[in-house]
């Protein structure tokens, strides 16, 4: 292929296309969540890790990711347009998560889940059972359905065992718990790759929020922090007519706009936040070549 030649720019863009390409479906490792499988909640956005990736070549994959993380992104300072959940970040920092995370990622079996706790506190009738089956709050048999549209057991032989009114309270803890920790391998995995570049007890120091900032930075342009660290060509400065006009064209952009503008000149999506990560400064060259 042509040489790429470029103060930056063709690395920028190449970590740029390998976020991009993680989060398309090509190397199913990662799925988009169920609430934007379903088209319902908040957070339709996130990706998580494919539950069945589970193979000696996904798991080293995972593995890669994890020390992507911490050598481009944390080591030198490159944030990576990821957009994992909270869940994700919680797990590989090893903090505890619960039925309010995974809410954030998949409303509808937290409801289900909800709605069977609730009907527990009557006895269970076998009309009600089925009632709850024929809704598809309950699966027939000691199965659930992960995040990826998998059954899975919730014990040895899970696939021949009845729910009945008897082992339906059962059935609901080992529910609740497998979607708790659908995403504990490949997220053991990324981990095992994150700590070859972070220690394991620095890891431990950070929040779910910490580490994500570090990975990923702020998901939004701040405009005002790309003014701050913008050199001007010579001749032109940041009170020139066409200068003021250019920065306005940016703060009418959107979100997304913004992204690809940045993606467009720079070959990366997201700022530093941190000024000594900077690097080199953008530069605004205004051309002085009238229009034929």
């Amino acid at each position: 292929g042509e040489e790429g030649v470029d103060a930056g720019g063709p690395y920028n863009d190449s970590i740029s296309h390998i976020c991009d390409e993680l989060q398309s479906g090509a190397l199913s490792l990662l799925v988009p969540c169920p609430n934007a499988a379903g088209n319902l909640g908040e957070n339709r956005d996130k990706w998580v890790p494919r539950v069945e990736a589970c193979s000696a070549t996904q798991l080293a994959l995972f593995n890669f990711l994890g020390k992507l993380m911490g050598s481009v992104a944390i080591r030198n300072r490159h944030p990576l347009a990821l957009d994992l959940p909270t869940m994700v970040w919680r797990l590989l920092v090893g903090q505890s998560v619960d039925l309010s995370h995974l809410r954030e990622i998949d409303l509808l079996s937290v409801q289900n889940l909800e709605h069977v706790r609730e009907a527990l506190r009557e006895p269970i009738t076998p009309e009600a059972l089925e009632e709850l089956v024929s809704d598809g709050r309950v699966c027939k048999k000691f199965v659930v359905q992960t995040s990826d549209g998998r059954l899975v057991e919730l014990q040895p032989g899970g696939h021949d065992i009845d729910v009945t009114p008897d082992n339906l309270a059962d059935w609901l803890q080992r529910a609740e718990q497998a979607l708790l920790d659908q995403f504990r391998k490949p997220i053991r995995a990324m981990r095992d790759g994150l700590t070859v570049i972070v220690p394991l007890g620095l890891l431990s120091l950070l929040t779910a929020a910490d580490i994500e900032f570090l990975v990923c930075g702020h998901p939004r342009l701040n405009l005002d922090l790309l003014k701050k660290h913008s050199d001007y060509g010579v001749g032109s400065g940041p009170d020139d007519a066409i200068v003021k006009m250019f920065w306005q064209v940016l703060e009418g952009f959107n979100d997304i706009e913004r992204s690809q503008f940045l993606r467009f000149v720079w070959g990366r999506s997201r700022l530093p936040e941190n000024p000594a990560d900077w690097g080199q400064r953008f530069t605004l060259q205004v051309s002085n070549q009238e229009n034929p």
